[in-house]
């Protein structure tokens, strides 16, 4: 399916550091993971109990008092919100 990797908040793209740090700065950033598909196999990947389709992306779990969520974050630097870890 792919391949998980550790890595730092640094390591997003710049333009997604600048949305979160404006859009979340009360917030926490905690883990933060590269999932880099693996190209030759069709299957989608499972991440947080949510599917998605074959693509490489960062996913950032931020924190704020009881929120936790996850942001996904694509190689251009496009942010979304994937899914709350209740």
């Amino acid at each position: 399916v792919g391949v998980v990797t550790k890595k730092t908040f640094a390591e997003i793209p710049q333009r997604a550091q600048a949305y979160i740090n404006g859009k979340y700065k009360d917030y926490k950033k905690e883990a933060v993971i590269l999932f880099d598909d693996n190209e030759n196999n069709e299957t989608d990947m499972i991440l947080f109990g949510h599917q998605f389709g074959d693509a490489d992306n960062y996913f950032i779990e931020l924190v704020k008092g009881k929120e936790h969520f996850v942001l996904k974050c694509d190689m251009e630097g496009r942010v979304s919100y994937f899914s709350s870890m209740r």
